[in-house]
């Protein structure tokens, strides 16, 4: 399982923080809801595209001893299953739709057309859940 930690540093300060595995420890487990402190259980790797990073960060990982389940704390700036960090994702969003731009002008350098039309078909579909009902 994973959780968003809300994480506002850029991605260099998170991967300065991390050697403290008592700064943000979970109290409880979010899965069989035990009310005892998870048990550090190393890290896990994933890349992360950002403005001003390209690369591997690290996932803390805590290991709850009643459930025996892990829960991965994922900082916010990487959304899961995504590569690119919610700053990208944004940036693009607000040329493609603010600023007029074209796919391939939106884009970030070396990335695929089919990731923005990715990223502007999820965005739509949210956009449209969350659109209030106007009566007609």
């Amino acid at each position: 399982m994973q959780i968003l930690h809300p994480y506002t540093g850029s991605v260099q300060q998170y991967l300065g923080q991390l050697a403290d595995p008592d700064q943000h420890r979970p109290d409880h487990c979010p899965q069989c809801r035990a009310k005892h402190p998870l048990t550090a259980h190393g890290f896990y790797t994933r890349t992360i595209v950002d403005a001003a990073f390209d690369g591997l960060i690290r996932v803390r990982r805590y290991l709850c001893e009643t459930c025996r389940r892990t829960v991965s704390l994922l900082p916010q700036f990487a959304l899961p299953y995504l590569r690119s960090s919610v700053t990208v994702i944004a940036l693009f969003l607000v040329a493609r739709l603010l600023q007029a731009k074209t796919l391939a002008d939106a884009l970030p350098p070396s990335s695929p057309y089919q990731r923005g039309q990715f990223w502007m078909r999820r965005f739509r579909a949210q956009a449209e859940a969350c659109a209030p009902r106007w009566p007609r």
